[in-house]
């Protein structure tokens, strides 16, 4: 049984290209492990990404106190600088870093902790049900 489906008519391009199996990424996503240290909440949320002077409408796959899992934006790379906003929950634009890339998607964190904690956890409140992605994993 083939883990990957691509798309008619398709090559590889990247990983946002994929359908994955969901078992499949299941097993992706065990054998990555938890690099974020904070619960993970899985969400399906339209995003604007802004790399450099590229505009990318995009999708994050889930979210965490600390970060998120995005795709749709080919290209990116590790240490990748970027600008998100979620247009559906407000204009407000987070500074993240891409701290991996893997078949699941870019996997992101705060640029700015410190100052954007508070705001992110605002603005992913609503994604996660009440209270939030608060705890740990």
């Amino acid at each position: 049984m083939p883990q990957f489906i691509m798309p008619a008519g398709h090559g590889m391009h990247g990983p946002e290209d994929l359908d994955l199996d969901p078992t499949a990424e299941a097993k992706i996503a065990a054998g990555l492990g938890d690099r974020r240290g904070s619960a993970r909440v899985p969400v399906d949320e339209p995003c604007t990404v802004v790399v450099g002077t590229q505009i990318h409408h995009a999708e994050l796959r889930d979210v965490s106190v600390g970060g998120a899992m995005l795709r749709g934006v080919p290209g990116l790379m590790a240490g990748d600088v970027l600008d998100l906003t979620l247009p559906r929950l407000g204009v407000r634009r987070f500074a993240m870093t891409v701290r991996a890339v893997s078949l699941l998607g870019a996997h992101l964190s705060l640029r700015y902790p410190e100052e954007d904690a508070e705001g992110w956890r605002d603005e992913i409140a609503p994604l996660s049900g009440p209270g939030g992605p608060t705890g740990r994993a």
